[in-house]
């Protein structure tokens, strides 16, 4: 059975961030914040932002380049929007690979930080938040 376009689109994303992407962390950082950003079924150029200074910040993840880094999570954003169960289950899954390692705290203040980042604080987004701590085997905490 042939793909839609939408379908299509969202894999290609995904072959993207998997190619752009190789560092464990960033990618249970991205997943989580990109669950928390894309609950709400929108994607606000602040959000894209946000996850770019955060990745960014001094000793944070490395030298990718803001710009590969800006369209390698903006497509995931569209992917996960696009295709949600498909999305949703994939990026859980790059958050559980952090489970009980020592860096899931990291994990859980992206996605806390993620919450507010379009200035809009929203339930979907609280439940996303809520989501990923406990993929994470970890309480939520209000940071």
């Amino acid at each position: 059975m042939p793909l839609d376009d939408a379908t299509a689109a969202a894999l290609a994303a995904w072959a993207q961030f998997d190619d752009h992407i190789k560092d464990d962390l960033l990618r249970a950082v991205a997943a989580a914040f990109a669950l928390v950003v894309t609950a709400d079924g929108e994607v606000a150029p602040s959000e894209l932002e946000s996850f770019v200074e955060l990745a960014h910040a001094p000793g944070a993840f490395g030298d990718l380049p803001r710009p590969k880094l800006y369209h390698a999570f903006r497509g995931l954003c569209e992917a996960m929007v696009t295709d949600t169960a498909c999305g949703r289950a994939r990026a859980l899954g790059l958050v559980e690979k952090l489970r009980g390692d020592r860096r899931a705290q990291r994990v859980r203040h992206a996605a806390y930080i993620a919450i507010g980042a379009d200035a809009r604080h929203r339930a979907p987004e609280d439940a996303a938040y809520r989501d990923v701590c406990a993929a994470l085997g970890l309480e939520p905490t209000g940071e």
